[in-house]
């Protein structure tokens, strides 16, 4: 069988034809308009930038600089026809003129500030992290030179985490002829805001600068050295403050945040959105062409406006800008304030730069009143004998003048007159108010030992039901307690035995005055009692537990 192939007729590849030249009339506009846009955003991106060195230029030179469109373009080289971007429209057009609110008169001079100096006092609060706020308060204290009239602050924080929303700038002299009047965040630029200040004076102005960042934390570590008798104990605190703010701190004094601290924005959050204020979009509409006012005027304008996050403050406000446009106040974010929290203060100052962490001294105690028990307690502890160290945070034991941060703490026990010492152990110290005392776990000490020994046990006073059955009966126990001391010193023991049952009752056999017990609760009896150096001590008691329907006929034992 022969097959014979079909070919396309004359009139099907014409409409093939006409089909790929629509969509070649549809597709290469796109992509130009695509490539278009692309160049004008790096032109604009590249011409702000451009005009950022400039104004910076103007601000740390005095002289006289063109403030509009008509006098930049003759400055630039070949009158400005060099620098066009794709739609021929020259580069001066881009000067940020009316956004800026620059002077628009003829050759008006820039005022700016001419001197940026170093910090000379720069104060970080720090918060602790874990349940607290990841939450530093920084106060940066500069000498700052104004020229009298309008003058230029630029701030970045860039590689930083900065709460943008947080800045504050205000003069700390002459604040009745110093008026910061806004805080601009530049369109389509991240990490940089320019603060407007009007002065009426001249010369260098101490200025301090307030703002929220994250990435500062801290922790505390606290250090004890036992006197050989383990009476009394030296104590020191220790703050350890790590910086991964990205950025560094010299000549610092640190205060630390004691206590909860609670915001209605995450600091961290905040410092990582690609704008301060309003959602991360890009302000197509904004022309660097039209003037504010213009721009303004518009609706769609006037929501993308709100994004810019402008601040206005201070007597000037009603009465409008620069330029003659109104100002408008950004929308703010609601933030709670502190609750209640203890403030320290470490003495001196620091440097502590970015990625560092330094363990700067608090507190330094001497001979404060301790004491040592070990704990006897299978509930809680198995068969060990635990060690612990007990001391309150009050006047009687030289302290009570401030809470104490949780921390960890190491102790130390000096073994003789020439200052050796030998480790005891680490705890966890949690946080601790005044007037309240802190008992330490130092863990199972094998130097000492607690051992129960069973030595009698049988039942008593029988009850029957009506079919026959044991329904009630007494058990009666009596054990020994062992205390052995290997130490060279005395050791206090407190020994706690569990009945499981609230219907008991307890007597001491051969009962000693160097043994003491109380009913610790209704199912625990406590034994408290001092071994001497390498010393041991034993002593008994006997136990009678009510079981069924004997516990019935006999009421709760008293002591």
């Amino acid at each position: 069988m022969i097959r014979t192939q079909k070919g396309f007729t004359l009139i099907e590849l014409m409409i093939v034809v006409v089909i790929i030249g629509i969509l070649a009339a549809i597709a290469i506009p796109n992509f130009i308009a695509m490539q278009d846009r692309a160049k004008e955003g790096s032109t604009k991106s590249n011409m702000h930038t451009f005009q950022l060195s400039a104004e910076d230029y103007g601000v740390q030179y005095d002289g006289t600089y063109a403030a509009t469109a008509t006098l930049v373009a003759p400055l630039l080289p070949g009158g400005g026809a060099n620098f066009k971007n794709p739609f021929n429209q020259a580069a001066a057009a881009y000067v940020d003129q009316a956004t800026w609110a620059r002077p628009m008169a003829t050759g008006s001079t820039v005022a700016g500030i001419t001197a940026y100096g170093d910090s000379s006092s720069l104060t970080y609060q720090v918060a602790g992290r874990g349940k607290t706020a990841d939450l530093t308060l920084v106060r940066d204290t500069r000498k700052l030179t104004l020229k009298a009239g309008w003058n230029w602050l630029q701030f970045m924080w860039a590689e930083t985490r900065i709460d943008p929303t947080s800045l504050s700038l205000r003069p700390l002299e002459y604040g009745d002829k110093i008026d910061v009047q806004q805080l601009v965040y530049p369109a389509r630029l991240q990490d940089i805001g320019r603060w407007l200040i009007r002065s009426e004076v001249e010369g260098s102005v101490p200025f301090e600068i307030t703002y929220f960042t994250s990435g500062l934390s801290w922790r505390a570590f606290y250090e004890g050295l036992i006197s050989p008798d383990e009476k009394t104990m030296q104590l020191k605190h220790y703050v350890r403050v790590q910086n991964h703010s990205g950025q560094d701190y010299e000549n610092v004094q640190t205060r630390l945040i004691l206590g909860q601290v609670h915001l209605l924005d995450q600091i961290s959050i905040l410092a990582g959105r690609k704008y301060p204020y309003g959602p991360d979009v890009e302000l197509e509409n904004l022309s660097r062409s039209t003037t504010l006012k213009g721009f303004l005027d518009d609706k769609e304008g006037q929501d993308q406006f709100d994004h810019l996050g402008m601040v206005f403050n201070g007597p000037m406000k009603d009465i409008g800008g620069i330029s003659g446009e109104p100002f408008y106040d950004y929308k703010a974010i609601a933030k709670e304030g502190l609750s209640e929290y203890f403030l320290y203060t470490i003495e001196g100052t620091e440097d502590l730069p970015n990625e560092w962490a330094k363990r700067l001294p608090s507190l330094d105690v001497l001979e404060i009143p301790i004491q040592s028990l070990y704990k006897y307690d299978e509930d809680r502890y198995g068969t060990q004998t635990v060690r612990f160290v007990s001391f309150a945070n009050d006047s009687e034991h030289k302290l009570g003048t401030t809470p104490l941060p949780n921390g960890t703490i190491k102790l130390y026990r000096q073994v003789n007159d020439d200052q050796n010492t030998a480790y005891v152990g680490s705890a966890d110290i949690k946080y601790i108010p005044i007037n309240e005392a802190v008992e330490l776990n130092l863990g199972a000490d094998t130097l000492v030992k607690v051992e129960p020994v069973l030595m009698d046990s049988r039942t008593e006073n029988y009850l029957f039901n009506d079919k026959g059955d044991i329904a009630g009966w007494d058990e009666i126990e009596t054990w020994q307690i062992k205390l052995t001391n290997t130490r060279g010193i005395p050791a206090n023991f407190e020994v706690t035995r569990n009945f499981n049952t609230d219907s008991w009752e307890l007597d001491m056999i051969e009962p000693t005055a160097a043994v003491n017990y109380t009913k610790h609760d209704s199912q625990h009896t406590r034994f408290t009692t001092v071994v001497a150096a390498r010393g041991e001590q034993t002593f008994q008691y006997q136990v009678k537990t009510y079981c069924g329907t004997r516990k019935d006929l006999k009421s709760k034992p008293t002591q």
